[in-house]
């Protein structure tokens, strides 16, 4: 039983932690409070028997039931508690891991060897490799059997505008797609992508036609052009990131021929100019798996927020 007071403790100890970090503590506090509040209770959802029903149909395990899918709390020691629930990397079966939020307060003292205790026992039927846990970048965790899953990286469109960059003979661009005649080419793309780096396919995931239908109605969708020619594309969603309404990268694949030359940065940089104006923060999530995202954002003065950590379980 997921009750108020467990979402009140979770809301004050996630925004005392959060703002102990100058960047967290430096947004609109109202907004900063509402927004963790309208994460955790999503999370709460999960638990509903309508939901639960959905993903056991969806996930169609053998020998797992509808409540099993339930989102809970699981008690770790005297006022301290952790709210849990299954989740598989990129929707893979084969890859169950649990999701952790918890009332901590002083991260040095976090008991992660009994939190993985009680996840092993409580999701058994799951049989899940890790737990992963999400802190903010400034606070480091003390030595442990952990492994770095994702980062969040977000910049201030008008600083990544202005942001110097060493010039290059050759034009990217980019220009508003209004029709998914791209998109054949574009599995092709992710084809060779997986063949070429397997160890992406379970991270880096080709994004639906629907999806990016929806970022086209936005005016998110683009095409890339280097030097005149179809070279990729770029995409972005309207996502709250702790209160702000900002754009998130939704998709950025540049074709076989054009990547690792350098030209990410400036695909960046061409989508915070056709950004600007029109929102203040440009954010993403970068798997652990993808460094070479990880160093263009930075390269872009984008700057890492967030860490999710994922730890073992075995």
């Amino acid at each position: 039983m997921i009750t108020k007071l467990h979402i009140d403790a979770l809301v004050v100890s996630k925004a005392e932690l959060y703002s102990s970090v100058e960047h967290f503590r430096n947004l609109d506090r109202e907004l900063f409070i509402h927004s963790i509040r309208q994460e955790i209770e999503s999370l709460v959802e999960l638990m509903s028997p309508e939901v639960c029903i959905k993903r056991s149909e969806f996930f169609n395990l053998p020998g797992v039931v509808p409540n099993d899918y339930e989102e809970r709390i699981l008690n770790v020691s005297e006022g301290l508690f952790i709210l849990a629930g299954i989740r598989f990397q990129g929707l893979d079966v084969t890859q169950p891991f649990v999701s952790v939020l918890g009332n901590f307060k002083d991260i040095d003292l976090i008991p992660f060897d009994k939190i993985g205790e009680l996840i092993k026992e409580e999701f058994k039927v799951f049989r899940p490799t890790c737990f992963h846990v999400s802190f903010p970048e400034e606070k480091g965790i003390p030595a442990h059997n952990f492994k770095i899953d994702r980062y969040t990286v977000m910049g201030n469109i008008q600083a990544i505008v202005e942001q110097k960059l060493k010039s290059i003979p050759d034009k990217v661009e980019i220009k508003v797609l209004n029709d998914m005649n791209f998109y054949d080419d574009y599995v092709r793309e992710y084809d060779m992508l997986y063949k070429n780096s397997p160890q992406l396919k379970s991270e880096v995931k080709i994004e639906s036609l629907e999806s990016l239908l929806e970022a086209a109605s936005e005016n998110l969708l683009f095409e890339v052009i280097i030097n005149g020619k179809r070279a990729g594309v770029i995409a972005g969603y309207v996502e709250n990131y702790f209160g702000l309404n900002q754009v998130c990268i939704l998709e950025e694949l540049l074709f076989e021929k054009y990547r690792g030359k350098g030209f990410g940065v400036y695909l960046q940089k061409a989508f915070a100019q056709k950004m600007h104006g029109r929102f203040e923060i440009l954010w993403g999530h970068i798997s652990q798996l993808n460094p070479s995202s990880l160093k263009t954002a930075l390269k872009n003065g984008r700057k890492i927020t967030e860490i999710e950590y994922s730890f073992s379980l075995f």
